[in-house]
C-alpha cells in the first residue's frame, strides 16, 4: 500500500527565498482516486538554516489555509564544509480523490505548533501518559509470563488521529504487534 500511497507524486520544488524562512515547496497530488486521511509525506530535504543545522529551530508544514502543524525530522546529518544538513522531513496531510495540495515547509518553532496538553496518569513508573497523538501505557502487565512487564516499561500504545490502532509488545519484548 505504501508503494500505491507514493504513486501520489510528490513533486518538490526548493525555493531560495532571501532571508525567508521557506525552505521548500512541495506540491502533492492524489492521482488514485481513493480518499487519503492522514497520509505520512516523507521529503528528503538539504538546507543551510543556521537554526535546523544547531538543532533549535524545527521545520512546520503550512497550508494554503494558513495552519501550520509540527513536521518530524528524521535521518538528519550535517556537513561542516559548506554549513548544511541533510535530512528527511515527515508530516501528515490529508487529500480527497483527485486533489492536489500545496504545503509550505517553513523553518519555526515546531514546540510551537503542538496544541496538545501531556496529561499523566498514575505515579512513579505505575504511568498512563496521554495527548492527542498518543497514550502510551507505562503499567506493569503480569498477563503472562511472556508479556510481564516492569511497570516503567511501554507495554501498550494507542496511536490517535483517526487511526485508533492499540500496539502491544510482542511476547519476545521485540516488535509491536496491532
Amino acid at each position: 500500500m505504501s508503494k500505491i500511497l507514493l504513486i501520489l507524486t510528490a513533486l518538490l520544488s526548493f525555493t531560495a527565498l532571501a532571508g525567508g524562512d521557506t525552505l521548500a515547496v512541495v506540491r502533492v497530488a492524489e492521482t488514485a482516486g481513493l480518499v487519503r486521511e492522514l497520509v505520512y509525506i516523507e521529503i528528503p530535504l538539504q538546507t543551510g538554516h543556521p537554526g535546523i543545522i544547531s538543532g533549535k529551530t524545527g521545520i512546520l508544514a503550512r497550508s494554503a489555509g494558513g495552519a501550520a502543524w509540527a513536521c518530524q525530522l528524521d535521518e538528519m546529518r550535517v556537513f561542516a564544509e559548506p554549513s548544511a544538513a541533510q535530512l528527511r522531513v515527515v508530516f501528515p496531510l490529508s487529500l480527497a480523490a483527485d486533489e492536489t495540495k500545496t504545503v509550505w515547509l517553513i523553518a519555526g518553532d515546531a514546540a510551537a505548533a503542538l496544541t496538545g496538553e501531556l496529561r499523566l496518569a498514575g505515579a512513579g513508573t505505575e504511568l498512563q501518559i496521554d495527548n492527542e497523538f498518543y497514550r502510551a501505557d507505562l503499567t506493569r502487565s503480569a498477563d503472562s509470563e511472556g508479556k510481564n512487564h516492569a511497570s516503567g516499561q511501554l507495554r501498550e500504545l494507542l496511536l490517535k488521529q483517526g487511526f485508533d490502532v492499540r500496539l502491544f509488545r510482542g511476547e519476545n519484548r521485540m516488535h509491536w504487534a496491532p
